[in-house]
């Protein structure tokens, strides 16, 4: 079967549902916006079309106006992008956030050529919606036919979910449990935080008043990573820089810039406790892959990964922007390291049994089967996802 993903670039949240579809057999591609700097291109190599000269100039108009990313407003040339489209005819396409430019024409192209279309937006399926947008997303729905995505459910079920929208959990790699589990005794334990650094919803500061808090009361250490590319990025590791300086946490905190896909294992498995102080997180990947390298996992009430977090468990919730908060969880691990080994392993059993491919594959085929069991083609399409 040949499955099509249509995304501003290949994120590393995708990266094992591609691989895990691979395994299964499946040809899987890739149309991007752009291609990202510490991307991991080992399974395949995305294909980003020439960009429309339309496109480029709203991306400069926009760019003076509005602060966003300039993929949001990137679009192919349209016939190109059909041709192209037209040649691959896929069986099945995956379409990151339905309503960019570029995210409609690819919805187009398959809704001419009658391809199966599965749309995918990080939030909650059960996420309190005005009445325009709960109409807008219905009518988007039954318009292309489609399925929607997401890997966001909050336990409480109290909103009103949009019909053949469905919670759909991305897969992780499991760990072997002998070498991911952290054991005691720890003589040092190791913080983990990972976040663009431009970024200021990441709260790398808030971390750094943090660790400046404990760090006469407790033996530790930090590593902060995230991409540093752009202006912005530079500018804002060149201040945690000075503030870490400042603070006099040079031999305590370490900053690391653009660390390849494939080395991530490595830091996962070096680190004991993973961090992420974000607050209006949509859905952080590096949660995951932290829970399955067997890091309890610190993340605030905002976090739409916090889903998979059971507090006092596999890790604590905090209260968003709370130093106090914040302060409390890192000391619960810090005067107590029984509790990081224990939750470590609460954290490997909990991706075993929520978020591996198996898990994460059949929960796919449940929802290509209940969304187009009704059409014709379904005889054709569900039974290659077997």
């Amino acid at each position: 079967m040949k499955i099509l993903f249509v995304a501003p670039r290949f994120h590393t949240n995708q990266y094992q549902l591609v691989k895990t579809l691979q395994e299964h057999h499946h040809q899987v591609y890739f149309h991007v916006s752009y291609l990202g700097p510490t991307e991991d291109y080992s399974l395949l190599i995305p294909k980003n079309f020439r960009q429309s000269r339309v496109s480029v100039f709203i991306e400069k108009i926009m760019a003076k106006r509005v602060v966003r990313r300039p993929c949001y407003y990137y679009y192919p040339k349209i016939l190109d992008y059909w041709e192209g489209f037209k040649a691959l005819k896929p069986d099945l396409v995956i379409i990151r956030d339905p309503y960019t430019l570029f995210s409609l024409i690819a919805a187009f192209c398959a809704y001419f050529l009658k391809v199966k279309v599965i749309f995918y937006t990080q939030e909650d399926l059960y996420r309190p919606r005005s009445r325009f947008t709960y109409l807008k997303q219905l009518l988007t729905i039954r318009f292309f036919k489609a399925a929607w995505i997401t890997p966001i459910k909050e336990s409480n079920d109290n909103g009103k979910g949009v019909k053949h929208m469905y919670y759909f959990p991305l897969p992780i790699p499991t760990q072997p449990l002998e070498k991911a589990h952290k054991k005691g005794p720890i003589a040092e334990p190791a913080l983990l935080m990972i976040g663009k650094y431009h970024q200021d919803r990441k709260k790398h500061l808030l971390l750094l008043e943090a660790v400046n808090q404990l760090k006469h009361k407790y033996r530790f250490k930090l590593t902060i990573v995230g991409e540093c590319m752009t202006k912005g990025q530079k500018q804002k590791y060149k201040t945690l820089e000075d503030r870490i300086r400042q603070l006099g946490l040079s031999d305590i905190v370490r900053l690391k810039a653009n660390v390849p896909f494939h080395d991530m294992d490595e830091l996962y498995d070096s680190h004991h406790v993973f961090v992420l102080p974000s607050v209006n997180e949509p859905y952080s990947i590096s949660v995951l892959e932290a829970l399955a390298h067997g890091l309890p996992v610190i993340c605030t009430d905002s976090c739409g990964s916090k889903v998979h977090v059971r507090d006092g468990w596999n890790g604590y919730i905090t209260a968003s922007s709370s130093l106090e908060a914040l302060n409390g969880a890192i000391s619960n691990f810090l005067s107590d390291h029984t509790k990081i080994y224990e939750m470590s392993g609460n954290a490997l059993f909990y991706v075993q049994e929520h978020l591996s491919n198996t898990v994460c594959y059949r929960r796919l085929e449940e929802i290509v089967a209940e969304r187009f069991s009704s059409d014709l083609e379904a005889s054709v399409l569900t039974p290659h996802l077997k």
